[in-house]
């Protein structure tokens, strides 16, 4: 988690972040704090036994916990879409995941945009000897879970894809999020 002492102590005095007894609670959710080595190191293992489809396993993991925000965020606190998705955004902010920040939404046409700057993972994985010479997007943890979180925004089913990547040399991560044809 990257977070500075300040925005946690405003954190911790807003109720955002509750720290008892060895247990870490993050808007809502409890936490265990894992360093973004020990990530690399999961996903470098999950790519040697699994190959390409490790990411696909990534992405369907970041499903999972999108569908755990909705339902344990969302649902539970009946707040709008906007204000939901906003939220999100600003949870894996403070999750360390990067700066989130969303470019466009339209809930008319069904598409949402939004974007990753100073992703943790793009420094480990070029540093990675069995991810760095990937030629791919590498961020589908992340892109499954704002998959999952348009779902609930726009009320639909989605289609999403990383079109720029920090990993791949672009400056920031960019996601477009479309509702499905049909």
């Amino acid at each position: 988690m990257v977070v500075s002492g300040e925005n946690m102590k405003k954190m911790v005095k807003s109720n955002q972040l509750e720290l008892d007894d060895g247990d870490i609670d993050l808007l809502g959710f409890r936490m265990g704090m894992v360093p973004i080595y020990t990530w690399t190191k999961l996903i470098e293992r999950l790519y040697e036994m699994q190959g390409e489809e490790a990411f696909d396993i990534l992405f369907e993991v970041g499903k999972e916990h999108g569908q755990y925000a909705i339902d344990e965020i969302g649902k539970e606190h009946d707040i709008p879409r906007r204000q939901f998705l906003d939220q999100s955004l600003y949870t894996a902010d403070v999750l360390g995941l990067g700066r989130f920040s969303l470019e466009k939404i339209n809930f008319e046409s069904g598409k949402i945009i939004y974007k990753i700057e100073d992703s943790p993972f793009k420094e480990e994985f070029e540093n990675s000897d069995i991810l760095s010479d990937l030629d791919r997007e590498v961020d589908d943890l992340q892109r499954g879970m704002f998959h999952k979180v348009a779902e609930c925004v726009l009320d639909s089913q989605v289609e999403s894809r990383e079109t720029h990547c920090t990993f791949k040399g672009d400056s920031y991560c960019r996601f477009v999020v479309e509702r499905k044809e049909g």
